[in-house]
């Protein structure tokens, strides 16, 4: 014989829900979304390039029309010092 209970305990005992596995087409919102962050973080980084690239530009041009000077420099030099017959 069952002993009477004041309280069914079972009533307040919930069912432990099962996390449903994702779906393709879940997963495939995620790679999206991830992508779209990859691709304008992308796009952001080759602004600033070109952007630097843009208010450079005069000092670049310098730098460079100042190393082949030099260089032309060296080479007229090392020419000269050739035909006079001086070796490093």
């Amino acid at each position: 014989m069952n002993k009477p209970k004041l309280v069914d305990y079972s009533e307040f005992i919930k069912p432990i829900p099962l996390k449903k596995p994702p779906s393709s087409q879940d997963i495939q919102q995620v790679v999206n979304t991830f992508l779209n962050i990859v691709v304008f973080i992308s796009i952001l980084l080759g602004l600033y390039y070109l952007y630097y690239k843009h208010k450079h530009k005069e000092y670049n041009k310098q730098l460079y029309h100042k190393k082949v000077n030099e260089l032309n420099e060296y080479l007229n030099n090392k020419n000269i010092d050739e035909l006079l017959g001086k070796k490093y």
